[in-house]
């Protein structure tokens, strides 16, 4: 073998001393010595890359931020569920609570919530005066109204009594009358005419009487039960009971429910961020029904993770806190940095699918939820699904 290398070089260099073209067995020689050190140098390649794969655990999956995405409807079951205002677009920074959209509905449940308000005012002010009882002037007048029928019955009998005098004097005067005539009738001394007309006037004079007692007790019945019902009311009036304020205390609270309930309704014309991250996709503008993809899609993408699927023949060279190199077609030439953050406990078939035909689509994979460092974070923070290639340092 070295009396030919020899010869070859002996060879190889006479042609270039004068020029001419390299002998066929020179240039056969020189092509057979560069496949061998083509191959030389696949196979040192092929042995770090073995090297590496050794200690890896490689595997497909995709990105999400922190909490997976959230897609936002509205919260309300009617029909309303039109969007009416737009507060913010895709890619917006969001806080947790802010307003991002106003549903076609706010108008009519503002005007259910001012209701509620009057109502809540109206019993307040209720409660308030029955606690505070009735007004000096009411329980004053009230006071006047009872003298004013004690007088009145006063007056009322004194003037029937004097009636009923006059007819007892008449019924008396009668009476002596008719006793006179008697006697004189008997002696015949008068015609019987005329002693009839005396009884009658004794008669009439003594229903007379009758009459004007029954109508002084009637007026004395009638006129005391009048005094007795403006008493009582005195007394209602100037008496806070303890069931009336009861009562105005209940309709208070019914009131601040029914206010509360307004309340609860009008949040609903209103699609709020649950989080504070960053708008990914609008799917509803203003003037269009919330789609069946919802209004909107949100995340937490100040924090990324990666979860990939590990198949189930590697997952136990995987454990917590395993540093993890990720790359994706989307980002060329860079590689981020993660954490082994959680592994899964159930075994499932593979949701993201390799390119190669060749590959194993059938394949059983455990999910494997990997922390992105900050730095890679904000690097990623837009290519929320991103499919991406992790290996897991083992």
């Amino acid at each position: 073998m070295a009396i030919a290398l020899g010869v070859m070089l002996t060879m190889l260099l006479t042609a270039t001393a004068h020029g001419s073209r390299l002998p066929s067995q020179v240039q056969q020689f020189l092509s057979f010595k560069e496949s061998i050190q083509s191959k030389t140098l696949r196979t040192d390649s092929l042995r770090q890359q073995a090297a590496v794969a050794q200690n890896t655990v490689t595997c497909l999956g995709h990105l999400e931020p922190m909490g997976q995405l959230i897609k936002l409807t509205a919260a309300t079951a009617s029909q309303e569920t039109v969007v009416s205002r737009l507060n913010c677009e895709e890619g917006d920074d969001i806080k947790e609570g802010e307003i991002l959209a106003v549903l076609s509905n706010e108008n009519r449940l503002k005007a259910g919530v001012r209701q509620a308000e009057g109502s809540v005012a109206v019993a307040r002010s209720k409660l308030a005066i029955v606690k505070s009882g009735a007004k000096r002037g009411q329980i004053a007048a009230q006071k006047s109204e009872v003298k004013r029928l004690e007088s009145q019955l006063k007056a009322k009998v004194q003037a029937q009594q004097a009636v009923i005098s006059r007819l007892e004097s008449a019924f008396r005067q009668a009476s002596i009358d008719y006793k006179r005539y008697e006697l004189l009738h008997k002696e015949r001394a008068v015609s019987s005419f005329d002693f009839d007309q005396k009884k009658l006037s004794m008669e009439v004079a003594q229903q007379e009487l009758a009459r004007g007692r029954a109508e002084l007790e009637e007026l004395q019945s009638s006129q005391s039960a009048a005094i007795e019902s403006a008493r009582s009311t005195l007394e209602s009036i100037a008496e806070v009971r303890q069931v009336d304020i009861d009562m105005a205390y209940s309709e208070l609270q019914q009131a601040e429910a029914s206010l509360a309930q307004a309340h609860a309704a009008l949040e609903q014309a209103y699609i709020r961020a649950p989080l504070t991250g960053k708008v990914l996709k609008i799917y509803s503008r203003p003037g269009e029904k919330i789609s069946e993809q919802g209004f909107a899609e949100v995340g937490r993408t100040q924090a990324m993770f990666a979860m990939v699927e590990v198949y189930q023949n590697d997952i136990s060279k995987v454990e917590l806190g395993q540093a993890v190199n990720i790359e994706a077609d989307s980002l060329p030439g860079q590689r981020l940095a993660g954490t082994v953050k959680r592994i899964g406990q159930e075994v499932r078939r593979q949701n993201v699918i390799n390119a190669d035909p060749t590959a194993n689509i059938d394949e059983r994979v455990i999910e494997v939820r990997i922390q992105l460092e900050p730095d890679a974070s904000k690097k990623v923070q837009h290519l929320s699904n991103c499919q991406v290639i992790a290996s897991i340092k083992i």
